[in-house]
């Protein structure tokens, strides 16, 4: 979230990968440690794209994409969210 979050390139081609998909959603949470309550719509809406950062991350060769065809990983993200 951080990587595409942080560089407001990466933010512009996440949310044109989103509208090109017809994701509900077309950009990430960033959680803040000042409000407790953003973490759990930060996973959610982790766990609601995870298909498109999927497909983000391969796109821009990123190892995190590995993470999202864990189904164990994507279990522990599931519960938390």
């Amino acid at each position: 979230i951080n990587f595409i979050k942080s560089r407001p390139l990466q933010t512009r081609l996440f949310k044109i990968l989103c509208e090109d998909t017809g994701s509900v959603h077309k950009a990430l949470l960033l959680h803040t440690e000042v409000r407790w309550l953003s973490r759990v719509k930060v996973l959610v809406r982790l766990f609601e794209l995870r298909s498109e950062l999927g497909t983000f991350f391969m796109k821009n060769n990123m190892d995190l994409q590995e993470r999202l065809t864990d189904k164990l990983w994507l279990f522990r993200l599931g519960y938390l969210a």
